[in-house]
């Protein structure tokens, strides 16, 4: 079952060119989350600092939870890189 924040970044992240693909990691994807987990998610592309650039204006439609900027993680992996955009979640 897909929540309706999940949605949200899942298509916001799909409508962005540089995106490859985009996910729900960690805890909450495995079923293990509880009310106070937060949420992870994982965002592919080959223009790491294009979407980089970008990532705060596409997650601007999320209201105050895309403003917690302190808590934005970025990894980068082998050629792919990725972004891992954690929030704390209710």
């Amino acid at each position: 079952m897909t929540s309706d924040l999940e949605q949200r970044v899942l298509d916001l992240g799909r409508n962005h060119p540089t995106v490859r693909s985009v996910k729900l990691v960690g805890s909450r994807a495995e079923g293990r989350a509880t009310k106070r987990s937060d949420w992870d998610f994982c965002l592919e592309t080959d223009q790491f600092e294009q979407l980089a650039r970008a990532l705060p204006e596409l997650l601007a439609p999320l209201g105050p939870l895309a403003q917690q900027d302190r808590a934005a993680t970025v990894v980068a992996a082998g050629s792919t890189r990725r972004i891992s955009s954690r929030r704390r979640g209710s």
